[in-house]
């Protein structure tokens, strides 16, 4: 016998979560009991705000996934098509009609025949039952565990949506991927599309795995549409080589201008290694915020943050992850033990949060010194914290400790919303000039060193290509 958790009583107790760890793992464990299908998991999905805000892209999917529904086994059955908020390159269905794409594979496409390529798969495993009962139900639970984690923005909350994107995914074995691909490619050239849209679909798969370890050096760890698939170059050449039995004289309009749909989609981490935005500052990997006074700047400074207040005065704090306490010190000791300070001065131990926190002056060693400093040091997490404030001579110190402590108390849990505002960047289609390259056109974006041959491979004109005069491609702003 299954139980199913109702809508409301569920979208209550995540409510409460947010007010208790307890509840939390009291949750993950009481959902393998009640809450054990996708439609609770689609509903946790949207109770964490994990649903990437667009309507318009939300109406697109499921005009593509409709479409191709109609000429499946399950044209009768209701479906739910999804995007996520999360910039890892994944697709996944946890079964029940439920198919979920995030932003990150979306942004890598270049055509809506690639979109329905990854939709059509995805709905080849519900009609082929590839989704078995017991794994679907460990996934829920797995996954609801999560949102619950997420709720009360806890300790525990550890890699938010990439963590529940990456649980969420099937593993399949290769028989049932090939058979989801050669479904999808007969529905696909019924539906009106070009099946082939698949092998450039898996062909820019193969590129970002080739882009990840050969310039960035990292090993990719895919799930769903990658996780225990047959190997990309094999399903390409299969694909490929079936394409010759396709007759594309049905090939119908598309849905959307897919290039337009494009425009303004946020794109990639840029929060992942840190980034500054008026007073705040935002870590994606590390999953935490520093909010600086209403009115300062922030920048990034080397492996630290400066925040700087406004004109004319010219007080700084500055905040840097520090190596970790050894066992048993506090804050205070480790100011005095770690970083062999012996002269502070008028410290105090405090709370921020739930988190050890200690802050004092710096003694002055000449008295005629033109500036005061301070500094604090935080315990959060096994990470410590450490706090440096200057104050010009003549400044109001005690006004100052104010403003410093209240800085280290502005270091909290990163929530969704944050996550949103840090990940400004975002694609622009543009047309191509004579002259340009990707070189030229990844100059001055937050990209990196690498940024030439991302943009070659969400182009897909990966290893080296460049555009040609009045093509349409994507870059990043």
């Amino acid at each position: 016998m299954s139980y199913r958790l109702p809508r409301k009583l569920l979208l209550v107790l995540v409510r409460r979560l947010r007010r208790s760890l307890f509840v939390v793992f009291a949750f993950g464990f009481a959902t393998s009991a009640f809450a054990s299908d996708a439609t609770e998991q689609y509903n946790a999905y949207v109770e964490a705000g994990l649903i990437y805000e667009n309507e318009d892209w939300q109406t697109y999917v499921t005009q593509v996934g409709e479409r191709i529904l109609e000429v499946s086994p399950h044209a009768d059955r209701q479906y739910t098509f999804i995007v996520l908020d999360d910039p890892i390159i994944n697709a996944f269905t946890p079964g029940e009609g439920y198919i979920y794409l995030t932003r990150g594979i979306i942004s890598y496409m270049r055509s809506e025949d690639e979109l329905a390529g990854v939709i059509g798969h995805e709905i080849g495993h519900n009609v082929a039952a590839h989704i078995g009962e017991r794994k679907a139900r460990s996934r829920s639970t797995t996954i609801l565990g999560w949102l619950g984690m997420i709720a009360t923005m806890s300790p525990a909350m550890l890699d938010l949506a990439h963590t529940l994107s990456a649980t969420a995914s099937a593993s399949y074995g290769r028989k049932d991927e090939l058979e989801a691909d050669n479904l999808s490619a007969d529905w696909l050239l019924k539906s009106g599309y070009n099946p082939m849209g698949m092998v450039e679909g898996f062909q820019m798969l193969e590129d970002h795995q080739q882009f990840e370890q050969k310039v960035r050096g990292q090993k990719p760890v895919y799930h769903g549409i990658m996780r225990s698939h047959p190997e990309h170059q094999k399903r390409i050449n299969d694909l490929a080589h079936r394409g010759d039995q396709y007759q594309l004289g049905g090939v119908r309009e598309t849905e959307r201008d897919f290039y337009q749909m494009l425009d303004g989609l946020v794109f990639g981490d840029q929060a992942a290694t840190g980034v500054a935005k008026g007073n705040k500052f935002y870590h994606g990997a590390l999953r935490i915020v520093i909010e600086f006074p209403q009115g300062w700047d922030t920048v990034m400074a080397g492996a630290s943050v400066l925040g700087r207040a406004p004109a004319p005065e010219t007080a700084t704090i500055t905040v840097q992850r520090h190596i970790p306490a050894s066992a048993g010190q506090t804050p205070q000791t480790y100011v005095k033990e770690t970083l062999k300070r012996d002269d502070v001065i008028n410290g105090s131990s405090f709370k921020v949060g739930e988190f050890d926190a200690f802050a004092g002056e710096i003694k002055q060693a000449d008295p005629s010194s033109p500036k005061k400093q301070t500094i604090g040091v935080v315990f959060r997490l096994g990470d410590v914290f450490l706090f440096r404030g200057e104050l010009p001579t003549g400044g109001d110190f005690k006004a100052f400790e104010t403003t410093f402590k209240t800085t280290m108390g502005g270091l909290r849990g990163m929530t969704i919303e944050d996550l949103r505002i840090a990940n400004s960047q975002r694609l622009k289609v543009i047309e191509a000039k004579p002259g340009d390259t990707f070189e030229k056109l990844a100059k001055g974006t937050a990209l990196g060193p690498g940024g030439p041959d991302l943009l070659r491979v969400i182009n897909g004109l990966y290893p080296n290509g460049d555009p040609r005069a009045g093509d349409l491609i994507k870059v990043v702003q």
